[in-house]
């Protein structure tokens, strides 16, 4: 019944009756609630815990680094990371222990499955490049500009012919998929937002062909070779994505100081910056279409009070800058951390104060 209807005093008497209800539901349901959320609270303070702990314990492992590159530079550079090459070197001396053990599967004197797949992955990013730079010509490039673009397409287009002839010898099906236009590229029209071209095979465009490697159609054998390869190329692209963004900001910080960065300084710096987000972009698309094949861990993502720091800033070699600097940007990550771990540890503290208030404020009630 509407409590329109009623006079002033049932309508009083009824707004009453379900604030008592409502109240007394919460009374009774507060040891539940209040369990669940220390539960969740004690298992999110153990985890920020641990990520400062890592995130200390690498700061002193990278003082400990420039240390000793700085009393002897034949030591590892710890400003310098050369992640894709060293899995490339790893794929390379696996194919050699293959090759010594008489299990080679090679379908080419010359290229092997895991040259096959760093190529076009090189191939891929030489794709986005040439996008990018297409993109920068504007409405009226000049006839030079168009000679360049034009130039690196011609080059790329031959490059990827090259490739595609070796790729029919261990990927067969592909020639089938490109004579017969197969290639499907519904399932990517909804969830192209990581800034890599869109494929378009009718075009006849280098940046437009479709590669097909493996995570794309899904060579069990290719794809094993393929993860630590995508792997390395997103720490590569990340690890540039954070130079960038820290050059970046200092050259804002000087230019609002000096007031002489030139403004065409600043948009190098952010084409770099979109150029190796692009990268990353793509790898991570490929890392996310490979992890549903061979069971690797998916990524998801999390909100800013419960998210946990990126291993991208816990990785060695954070900029090509000198030591002061790399520490004042690990001091600001390190900050956020140690303020969400207090968060997450007060919130502990506050959630069983009020546990036991409560049970004081029960057994006062049971003797009211």
């Amino acid at each position: 019944m509407s409590t329109k209807e009623m006079g002033p005093g049932a309508r009083r008497d009824t707004l009453d009756d379900h604030f008592r209800d409502w109240n007394w539901k919460k009374i009774t349901l507060l040891g539940q609630v209040l369990l669940q959320k220390v539960i969740e609270a004690v298992r999110a303070e153990q985890e920020h815990r641990i990520a400062l702990s890592e995130l200390e314990d690498s700061i002193r492992e990278s003082e400990l680094e420039i240390e000793t590159w700085e009393v002897d530079h034949t030591k590892p550079n710890p400003f310098e990371r050369h992640i894709i090459a060293a899995v490339q070197l790893e794929l390379t001396k696996q194919d050699t222990k293959e090759l010594e053990d008489g299990n080679a599967v090679s379908l080419h004197s010359e290229v092997s499955c895991s040259i096959l797949i760093s190529t076009g992955i090189d191939l891929e990013h030489a794709q986005c490049q040439l996008c990018a730079d297409a993109g920068l010509l504007g409405q009226h490039p000049t006839d030079t500009q168009q000679t360049s673009i034009l130039t690196h397409s011609n080059t790329l287009l031959c490059h990827i012919d090259a490739w595609t002839m070796i790729q029919t010898l261990y990927m067969p099906s592909v020639a089938n998929l490109r004579a017969n236009r197969l290639i499907d590229l519904s399932s990517d029209d909804n969830n192209n937002n990581s800034g890599c071209p869109k494929p378009n095979p009718n075009s006849g465009k280098a940046e437009d062909l479709q590669l097909l490697l493996p995570s794309e159609i899904c060579d069990h054998k290719l794809l094993k070779i393929k993860w630590p390869l995508r792997l390395a190329q997103a720490h590569d692209a990340l690890n540039k994505c954070r130079t960038h963004i820290h050059l970046h900001q200092q050259l804002v910080q000087f230019k609002n100081i000096t007031y002489v960065v030139r403004i065409p300084t600043l948009d190098a710096v952010e084409e770099c910056l979109v150029i190796s987000h692009t990268k990353y972009s793509c790898a991570q698309k490929a890392l996310i279409a490979l992890s549903n094949h061979l069971d690797h861990v998916d990524f998801t993502g999390q909100s800013q009070g419960r998210t946990i720091m990126s291993w991208i800033w816990l990785t060695h070699g954070i900029s090509n800058d000198n030591a002061e600097s790399l520490q004042d940007m690990l001091h600001v990550e390190w900050c956020k951390a140690r303020a969400r771990q207090n968060c997450w540890s007060e919130e502990v503290q506050l959630l069983l104060e009020e546990m036991w208030r409560v049970l004081a404020f029960f057994n006062w009630q049971v003797q009211w």
